[in-house]
């Protein structure tokens, strides 16, 4: 089976033609960027790759044509950049990015220096970065197999690391994603079943702790009779007319309690962040 690196070279060239193509054959920006979008979603699916892209984002300096976790792309209208970094549109393009940029750093949290521009209108790319504490803006490049090459490898490399932000958490594990609803099974189920001294402990304190400040143990023969909570326990995959809502609650606080410790410890493990991990 190819490696990602392998399909990267076996499509770019395809890719860059199909590129040229959409340049040749549109008279505005949206004309070109609409079959451009899908070629680039289409790739990331062939190799794999989920994309999350934000069409026509809108950031604090203007609307961002499509961000891709950390790669933004700006689409331009065919043969409108020139060939050198002095052209007025090439300019003017250039400080749209370098904005879009640090747009995204405040609002996704994302330093950057981990950020990247790419501007085309489909003959050419600008690519931008912010490296060293300063903007490195590099010259604008033909679009041909190298330059689509390095596209293509910038869209997969750059969907890793996703911003910790509360839209990305919830996406990625809130209650109705499949993560959150087999770990909070598989947690209920355990603890049906545990028969260890320290655990059946552990759940009888927290059962005590926050049955005196929810009332669970009050409300857990009403709660089954609910359509809410059989709704959200079925969504568990768990037969709700058998659901103990102590436990299955216990499970579901259990799961988001060592999720916020996993991030915890990836934040401190950072360059840069000071503390340590217990």
């Amino acid at each position: 089976m190819p490696t990602t690196d392998e399909l990267i070279t076996q499509r770019a060239p395809e890719i860059a033609r199909a590129i040229q193509a959409a340049a040749s054959g549109a008279p505005t920006e949206a004309d070109f960027r609409r079959p451009v979008e899908r070629l680039l979603d289409d790739f990331a699916t062939a190799v794999g790759v989920p994309l999350h892209p934000h069409h026509e984002y809108t950031l604090a300096t203007g609307r961002a044509d499509t961000v891709y976790n950390r790669l933004v792309v700006e689409y331009k209208r065919p043969g409108s950049l020139g060939e050198t970094l002095s052209h007025r549109n090439n300019l003017a393009a250039v400080e749209q990015v370098k904005g879009y940029l640090e747009d995204v750093e405040r609002e996704q949290r994302i330093e950057k220096a981990r950020l990247v521009g790419v501007i085309t209108d489909g003959r050419r790319m600008i690519y931008c970065r912010h490296v060293a504490g300063r903007w490195r803006i590099e010259p604008p490049v033909t679009v041909d197999v190298s330059s689509v090459t390095r596209l293509l490898t910038l869209l997969v490399r750059l969907q890793a690391g996703a911003a910790m932000v509360p839209a990305n958490l919830i996406e990625d594990f809130g209650s109705q994603t499949l993560t959150a609803q087999r770990a909070t099974r598989a947690l209920y189920t355990a603890l049906q079943t545990c028969q260890d001294p320290l655990v059946r402990a552990l759940f009888t304190q927290w059962q005590t702790f926050f049955g005196e400040v929810t009332g669970y143990e009050e409300s857990a023969a009403r709660l089954r009779s609910k359509a809410g909570f059989k709704s959200f326990a079925r969504g568990m995959g768990l037969k709700a007319e058998e659901v103990d809502p102590p436990r299955l609650f216990f499970a579901v606080h259990t799961c988001f309690a060592l999720l916020i410790k996993f991030i915890a410890a990836h934040r401190l493990a950072l360059p840069g962040q000071r503390g340590s991990v217990l």
